[in-house]
């Protein structure tokens, strides 16, 4: 209800010839002011033959443009006149008006104005250079017409800066106090060489009053002036809303086309232009880029508030998009990449890891240049953690918590569930870790091929000596005696403890050696105490070395148990021997001696890895 309120009061201010005007037709309002020719140039200058008339290059509404030579330099002009059928005075002024702001406006993308004069009827002309190539219009979409003449392979960035160039000569003219009112593709001349210049400059009106007083205000434009199609809402209304806004609007506005392929503001009439400018709400098609979008709906905000601070601050951002536009494209093909690597890692399995990871580098290596060339692109950091993400959950399905942490590090902003899923594995993996740790020391700890070679020697050295003093010691003890047997396993006590020493590093390796070691040395001392208690327990020398034989099975049955159980023979033979001596006393120094050479032999048949000590035969 308010919108049809607000168009009917729009409508209202209109004449029925406006109502009926073409929606990409500029409307021109009367000229205002009451000068005439004459006023604004001397008769004495009228019809001077300065430059002759060669040829039309093309007409308007009502101007029409000749091909002209300036004769006094020799060189070829063009010439803006009016056309016969609409020549007065409100048309005159016009035209002058139009001369005076285009000839204060010298600047690169404003077409220089040589001369103003009149022609023998009276009517006044005047001279340009002459630009020698199209509108924009004729090109705007045209890209094989934009590379034929220009070499330029990229028609967006080619019109982007065009458009900048506009942009330019636009805020250029700001800083004069001018405004334009009827920016659109038409009113731009592109050169041979590719150089944009923006004319018809007929409507333009001053925003300042320090513009040379002959020239429009503002605020006193109270006719509908403009192109429908790209007009910003304040132009329907007086012009004390109009300012550099305005012409932001239709920067704006030719950005829409040029992205959608049509003018901001359609309709089959009137009305339904008018609803449109005063909504200012035109749809962005999803294909635009985001930053484009943004440019395009800041430049044509319904209030003029929200929109760029000037035309140069719009130009501003339609370089930093076409600065970025390398880093969008990086990114843009990054992120196709990113949900191919998504896809494939739903269903991948452990022979794919390869597969996967040579996509997120791919992924890596396109976001990062993207990051390079733009800092602030937005997609790159999404882009990124989601191809990381992907993998991630790869991993934890693959039971990898140390690769998906390794990865998580790398993302950004990681979703806490995934997260929480990293830290439990890793936490279960650690816990299984130090198991499978435990385990394996266990494992080194009972490796009877840890340190073989010194408790090989020492077992064997012992057992052999131990061997030959049962044999042949006998033959120099004429008489036994407690004191000579505590002598005896003292001194071999003080062996062990002098080879333990010589080899303690070995011998500490493991478990094993450990134990056999402790069990060796335990049983001397058990031994050198129960020696020293036989005297005073009245116990005699033969029955306490009979005992001995008992106490080595039970070191030995010990050792078979915690440390190797193929030390069973040596086992069974001390306490055969220990029930052997009882029933024949006179063969317990052989009895001894056996016990010893089968321990000797059982310890170094399975302590000696012989096929690595003797040589394979072939």
């Amino acid at each position: 209800m308010i919108l049809d309120e607000t168009i009917d009061s729009r409508l209202a201010t209109l004449s029925a010839v406006t109502t009926l005007v073409k929606a990409r037709h500029t409307i021109v309002p009367g000229a205002p002011g009451a000068f005439t020719v004459a006023d604004a140039l001397p008769v004495s200058r009228r019809a001077t033959g300065r430059v002759r008339v060669e040829g039309v290059i093309g007409e308007g509404g009502m101007g029409r443009v000749n091909l002209g030579t300036q004769l006094a330099l020799g060189r070829q002009v063009a010439i803006k006149t009016l056309k016969r059928e609409v020549a007065g005075e409100d048309a005159e002024r016009g035209l002058l008006r139009e001369a005076w702001i285009t000839g204060a406006l010298e600047h690169p993308n404003v077409i220089p104005i040589y001369d103003l004069d009149v022609d023998a009827a009276g009517v006044p002309y005047f001279v340009m250079k002459r630009v020698e190539g199209a509108s924009w219009l004729e090109l705007f979409a045209r890209a094989d017409e934009i590379e034929a003449r220009f070499g330029e392979s990229d028609p967006l960035a080619w019109n982007l800066g065009v458009l900048s160039d506009v942009a330019r000569a636009v805020h250029f003219a700001h800083t004069k106090g001018i405004l334009h009112r009827d920016l659109k593709p038409e009113n731009v001349m592109i050169g041979a060489l590719g150089e944009a210049y923006l004319v018809d400059w007929g409507i333009a009106v001053a925003i300042s009053d320090d513009v040379d007083p002959r020239l429009p205000r503002a605020r006193d434009a109270t006719e509908l002036a403009g192109t429908p199609s790209y007009m910003a809402p304040e132009m329907l209304s007086s012009g004390a809303g109009l300012g550099p806004h305005t012409d932001v609007y239709l920067l704006g506005a030719i950005l829409y086309e040029l992205f959608v392929g049509e003018p901001p503001h359609r309709g089959d009439h009137m009305r339904a232009l008018v609803a449109s400018i005063v909504l200012s709400e035109p749809e962005i098609p999803a294909q635009v880029p985001d930053e484009i979008a943004a440019i395009i709906r800041r430049a044509m905000a319904r209030e003029p508030a929200a929109r760029h601070a000037s035309a140069d601050a719009f130009r501003r951002e339609l370089e930093g998009f076409l600065r970025h536009r390398g880093s969008t494209r990086l990114s843009t093909s990054s992120l196709a990449t990113a949900e191919r690597l998504a896809a494939s890692a739903r269903d991948a399995g452990p022979s794919d890891r390869a597969r996967l990871y040579d996509l997120l580098g791919e992924c890596r290596f396109g976001f990062r240049a993207a990051r390079e060339a733009w800092e602030g692109n937005p997609d790159v950091v999404e882009g990124l953690d989601r191809a990381l993400c992907a993998v991630i959950e790869y991993e934890l399905i693959q039971q990898n918590p140390r690769a998906a942490a390794a990865l998580l590090d790398e993302v950004t902003s990681p979703p806490a569930p995934l997260v929480e899923r990293v830290r439990a594995l890793l936490a279960d993996r650690a816990l299984q870790e130090a198991e499978e740790a435990r385990l394996q020391q266990v494992g080194r700890e009972m490796d009877l091929s840890q340190g073989w070679r010194t408790r090989s020697f020492v077992a064997g050295t012992l057992g052999t000596t131990w061997t030959l003093l049962c044999l042949f010691g006998p033959r120099y003890e004429p008489t036994p005696t407690h004191l000579s047997s505590f002598v005896m396993t003292l001194a071999m006590a003080g062996v062990i403890v002098v080879a333990g020493l010589w080899a303690r590093e070995t011998l500490t390796r493991t478990i094993v050696n450990r134990r056999g070691y402790a069990t060796l040395l335990v049983t001397i001392l058990v031994q050198l105490i129960f020696v020293a208690g036989c005297g005073p327990l009245g116990l005699s020398v033969h029955a306490s070395r009979t005992m001995y034989l008992f106490l080595w099975g039970t070191a030995l049955a010990y050792s078979t148990i915690h440390i190797d159980n193929r030390l069973w023979p040596a086992t069974l033979v001390p306490f055969a021997s220990f029930f052997a001596a009882l029933r024949l006393p006179d063969a317990l120094y052989p009895l001894m001696a056996l016990g010893n050479l089968v321990f000797t032999v059982n310890v170094l048949a399975i302590w000696i890895p012989w096929r690595q000590v003797l040589p394979t035969r072939r």
